[in-house]
């Protein structure tokens, strides 16, 4: 239903997010460090950590780049990034993180509405049984009404 439909395009999007910080932020970025910092391979190397596939450790990574860079932000510009290459890059680091929460409660309305609806029929169950108790002694001795019931329930 629309829950099911929330729930994925919130899952979409952070894919695209996901997907989006990876390739037009981070790999620009390594890329122009691993010629910026080649006198420095300590910090060359902080620029070369891959992101890993976990939004967590995404954000980390992305979070490392932005303070690394941040102190070297001229020779960046320098070598054809976009003089707002930082404040892009928290920008994305920021939508991220709020996509994961939208997602995060798209997932648990979703989870809360199949409890509800758990819930509910369980509880029409019940009023069915008792219906039925109720009916039973009444419909034992006209057995053509039973099968309308038995349908019914």
């Amino acid at each position: 239903g629309a829950s099911d439909s929330a729930c994925r395009a919130a899952t979409e999007t952070k894919r695209t997010m996901s997907s989006q910080l990876r390739l037009e932020y981070l790999r620009p970025i390594a890329k122009i460090a691993v010629k910026l910092f080649v006198d420095d391979p300590e910090l060359r190397k902080s620029f070369l950590a891959t992101p890993p596939r976990d939004d967590e450790g995404l954000i980390q990574v992305a979070s490392t780049y932005l303070e690394r860079a941040t102190a070297h932000k001229d020779r960046f510009v320098a070598k054809g990034l976009a003089p707002d290459f930082l404040e892009r890059l928290k920008t994305a680091i920021d939508t991220f993180r709020e996509v994961r929460v939208l997602r995060a409660l798209e997932q648990a309305r979703r989870t809360s509405a199949t409890v509800a609806l758990v819930e509910e029929m369980a509880r029409g169950r019940d009023q069915v049984r008792l219906v039925d108790a109720m009916l039973a002694p009444r419909l034992a001795p006209r057995p053509a009404a039973a099968p309308r019931w038995e349908a019914s329930r």
